[in-house]
Order: structure tokens, then C-alpha cells, then sequence
């Protein structure tokens, strides 16, 4: 048994549920939702897609470098999002509390993945 199901979310968690390499689809056009800490966020609905293949649908919250990966490929306008689909490379990120953790950055869907830095 795969221990990391029972570690599964509603979003998108790297590691967990998605791994290099693996791309996600926008399905809607994204809204926007109060975070914990009472802070605007845009979240969309994705698919995450192996071998073509919706496996899972998540929420997947968009930060500012991610949001300026996808608008540098598909514009800025959400809704021209939709259908449309990034590569997941698994990173490094600092949370909130100062911890290293893996992170999901998202490249163009023809880009080469490394291995997790």
C-alpha cells in the first residue's frame, strides 16, 4: 500500500499527489477564496493528467511565479486558461513558518524536467 493516500488533499499537494513531470490542466476558470489567514487567493479547479489521462481533479491555489508562468504562455486572462495545461516540477519552497518544503512550480507543457532540486 502506497502510504502517500492517506496523506491525500482536496489541492494539490507536491509529492503527494502530483510528481515531476505530471501536468495539470485547468478545468474552470478560477475564483477567488479567503485563505486561513483572510487573504484573497486565486484558486482554480485542475486535472492532473498522466499518460493523457485525467487521474484526479484538485484545487490548486496560484502563487505569483506560477501565475506569471502560465500568463507569460496563455495571457493573462483566466478564462483563456481553461483546457489548457502546465508541466509540474517539483521544488524547494520556504512555508510561512521558515521550513523547506516541496513545492510545485509549473513550466510549459513541452518543457524538460530535472531532477527535484
Amino acid at each position: 500500500m502506497d502510504s502517500r493516500e492517506h496523506m491525500d488533499s482536496e489541492w494539490v499537494k507536491a509529492g503527494i499527489n502530483v510528481e515531476d513531470g505530471d501536468l495539470l490542466r485547468f478545468l474552470d476558470s478560477g475564483k477567488d477564496e479567503v485563505n486561513k489567514e483572510g487573504k484573497n487567493q486565486l484558486v482554480f479547479m485542475v486535472g492532473i493528467v498522466r499518460d493523457g489521462e485525467v487521474i484526479k481533479q484538485k484545487k490548486f491555489q496560484v502563487n505569483i511565479t506560477n501565475n506569471k508562468a502560465i500568463s507569460a504562455l496563455y495571457g493573462y486572462e483566466t478564462k483563456d486558461w481553461e483546457g489548457k495545461e502546465m508541466k509540474v516540477v517539483i521544488v524547494k519552497r520556504q512555508n510561512p513558518k521558515g521550513e523547506l518544503v516541496d513545492g510545485v512550480a509549473l513550466v510549459p507543457p513541452g518543457a524538460p524536467v530535472g531532477k527535484k532540486q
